[in-house]
């Protein structure tokens, strides 16, 4: 599919990035090899797809409850989760409650402003409900995913089985990807759990207590949970 190989480039770039002990990738299995990329001990599949090797596990797992503690992943990869989720948010507020400070989030959609909401009619997509960007832009700060660079967007060819691939279009659509305008038929956006900043107290307190230096409301909602 046309549309999986436009998302493998900025995938694979993404999970470059990744370092740690343990990364979950929720979604299908066609791009997970992308994964095999990052610098992660063990790797947890939810695919049924996703056959098992060195450093993965392939399990099934419901999005919204996830079987792990607190702070305890590296990475999460959600690859057109949100788009079959009833509850996107209550989804994004369980990735930050298993993130760690500092840890990854890469997440991959269907944009809604895209030739692909011309086909939304067809079998494989009509029981999809994908989040608008600017819907993310909102939620992402209120439940603590600080974006790290601005959104990826890949595909602009919709259903279309026209392929461009001669020497007189390949200056074109090379030139249009560079534009990386807001309708392409999916985005990426990579964010990272904030790790609130701390401070020492003066010498007159134990010099080995923290204090936080800045409570935003997003920190009090993520701390409640845990």
């Amino acid at each position: 599919m046309r549309l999986l190989a436009a998302e493998r480039g900025p995938l694979s770039s993404a999970a470059r990035s990744l370092h740690g002990n343990a990364l979950l990738w929720m979604g299908g299995a066609e791009l997970v090899e992308v994964t095999d990329e990052c610098l992660v001990r063990v790797t947890v599949c939810d695919s049924e797809g996703c056959h098992c090797r060195l450093g993965r596990l392939a399990v099934i797992l419901d999005p919204a409850t996830l079987p792990f503690a607190a702070a305890s992943l590296d990475g999460v990869i959600l690859h057109h989760v949100l788009d079959e989720v009833a509850e996107p948010r209550a989804v994004l507020r369980e990735v930050v409650r298993v993130l760690r400070p500092g840890g990854r989030f890469v997440l991959v959609g269907f944009n809604p402003l895209s030739a692909w909401w011309l086909v939304r009619w067809r079998r494989v997509l009509r029981e999809t409900n994908p989040v608008a960007l600017w819907r993310l832009y909102d939620w992402l700060p209120i439940v603590g995913l600080e974006r790290e660079s601005d959104t990826v967007h890949v595909h602009y060819r919709g259903a279309r089985s026209l392929a461009l691939t001669g020497k007189r279009w390949q200056p074109a659509a090379s030139w249009w990807r560079r534009l990386n305008l807001p309708f392409g038929d999916a985005y990426m956006i990579v964010a990272t759990k904030a790790d609130y900043a701390t401070v020492r107290l003066g010498a007159r307190r134990s010099p080995g207590r923290l204090v936080p230096e800045v409570f935003k409301p997003a920190a009090a909602s993520v701390l409640a949970d845990r």
